[in-house]
């Protein structure tokens, strides 16, 4: 994808069309994304995941596997504010970032603190094997993701 290069320099400096840098954003949230369903999957019983939450290799996933997620979610976690360059909102293709998010940009930054914060948590409580504080760790990124959602993403429209 052409926006890899363009960010590769770091420092928010994007070179790419606005609508690309959508795109690129998008696609990190869903890496993110994949790893949350994963966790969510987890049989709190027996720290491994019932089927349709499966490992990469396609068995059940194993802590092993919900302790990598949670490592993907926080590396995502770190980058997000900049996914969010000025000029990437609502009316860019598929953008649902809301101008309040740029207009209130310290708080954002601040949430997303947030989530690189209990993601990081998430991590160490999935290397301990206990399935109930993986699930109360999985909680804590859940709200911390709806607290930016909330405030910051467009709602869409039910059909």
């Amino acid at each position: 994808m052409r926006v890899a290069g363009a960010l590769a320099g770091g420092g928010g400096a994007w070179a790419a069309p606005p609508a690309d840098q959508v795109d690129f954003r998008v696609e990190k949230i869903k890496k993110r994304a994949r790893p949350k369903k994963l966790i969510k999957g987890c049989d709190k019983a027996n720290a491994t995941a019932p089927a349709p939450a499966t490992a990469p290799t396609g068995t059940p996933a194993t802590i092993a596997d919900i302790a990598a997620a949670a490592t993907t979610i926080h590396q995502v976690a770190k980058t997000i504010p900049d996914l969010f360059p000025p000029g990437t909102g609502v009316g860019v293709t598929g953008s649902a970032a809301k101008l309040e998010l740029w207009q209130q940009w310290d708080k954002f930054k601040d949430l997303s603190a947030g989530l690189e914060k209990v993601s990081a948590t998430l991590i160490e409580t999935a290397g301990k094997n206990d399935p109930k504080a993986i699930e109360a760790g999985f909680g804590a990124v859940g709200k911390a993701c709806g607290a930016c959602h909330e405030l910051y993403r467009q709602k869409k429209e039910k059909e």
